[in-house]
């Protein structure tokens, strides 16, 4: 089963509630009586199946979104008036995001194609949450070392030493605990965090700090919270400028890393139980891949979205995840025997 979202519909909280929605938590569930189709009604217009009625809903719906438009205009406007800090936090946020696109990673990634692989791999979830309550950081600080070390060795093998730096986009809900089953609210309540991914380091356990240190500064940031309300006033921009400002804004991505909350439970679908769960995101323009997470049963599912024109060896670099996973947890496991990490960086 696979199903495609735009990302205005849903981010990965409002997919996965849709995946929730689609299927079963029992093999064979109790059957319900189907509820009579409802009729849909758009406001108080007449619904007209003629080719002329068609006409007449594609004009009403360009009045209702014009109408909805002034009507969110008006409604930052007030939110401005009544919250002078709006401003200051969303000027905070542009400073934020338009120091980090200054950043050049030199990637040399600049070939882009438009043919694409999906493939993905599994992690034992158990072990990469071991690892996150030994290290006392955050998930998704695990999952970024692990990638970044799996880049690195990708970069290493194709002689791109250069490149000690990625500008990651890392995708964080917004929503409550709380909200995430009562109130999965399927639309995008997400922001992202740009980060720079270091992927030479020489010690695993040394890029897990220099990440954790990272990512905790980035989410103190001012500008990272105030995210939401840019991408608000941004979308009461004329269509035209708005698109160029996201592709603008896109292309100074290097690489994509994210994690979506999971169900740890076994689903089902028409009696067959789901056995494996992967997300896929979007390839920024100069990676050669994007990483996606998702955790299902007692699995990390990883999905991959790849550029086959940047990384035609996409077997190899599975391989380096599976590779960089064993040696932070090895490294994790040295330390706790009384080892001793090693945090100078690569030369």
């Amino acid at each position: 089963m696979f199903f495609k979202l735009h990302h205005a519909f849903a981010d990965g909280v409002g997919g996965n509630a849709i995946f929730a929605a689609l299927t079963d938590w029992e093999r064979d569930p109790a059957e319900e009586r189907p509820a009579p189709p409802a009729r849909p009604i758009k406001g108080a217009w007449p619904e007209l199946p003629s080719v002329g009625g068609r006409v007449i809903e594609a004009v009403r719906d360009r009045i209702e979104l014009d109408w909805e438009r002034a009507r969110a205009v008006t409604n930052t406007a007030l939110e401005v008036m009544q919250n002078p800090q709006t401003i200051q936090r969303a000027w905070q946020a542009v400073q934020s995001v338009v120091e980090s696109f200054r950043f050049d990673s030199h990637s040399p990634l600049r070939r882009f194609g438009r043919a694409r692989r999906l493939s993905g791999i599994d992690l034992p979830f158990d072990e990469v949450r071991r690892i996150k309550r030994t290290l006392g950081g955050a998930m998704i600080d695990v999952i970024l070392t692990i990638m970044a070390r799996a880049i690195g060795k990708w970069h290493g093998a194709h002689h791109l030493n250069g490149v000690r730096e990625l500008m990651t986009l890392v995708p964080v809900n917004l929503r409550k605990p709380e909200q995430w089953a009562d109130q999965p609210l399927v639309g995008n309540v997400a922001t992202g965090i740009l980060v720079r991914l270091p992927i030479r380091l020489r010690s695993p356990l040394a890029t897990y700090t220099a990440i954790h240190k990272r990512m905790e500064a980035k989410k103190a940031d001012p500008g990272s919270a105030a995210t939401p309300i840019v991408a608000e006033m941004m979308s009461l921009l004329p269509r035209r400028f708005f698109r160029w400002m996201a592709e603008a804004s896109f292309g100074g991505i290097d690489f994509i890393v994210t994690n979506v909350p999971g169900i740890l439970v076994p689903r089902y679908f028409g009696g067959a139980e789901i056995l494996a769960a992967y997300p896929f995101a979007p390839v920024a323009l100069k990676s050669p891949v994007s990483v996606a997470l998702y955790g299902y049963r007692d699995r990390l599912f990883i999905g991959l979205d790849s550029d086959e024109t940047s990384m035609p060896d996409m077997d190899a670099f599975k391989e380096m995840i599976r590779a960089a996973f064993v040696e932070l947890r090895d490294a994790v496991d040295h330390r706790g025997r009384g080892g001793r990490r090693c945090a100078r960086p690569a030369t």
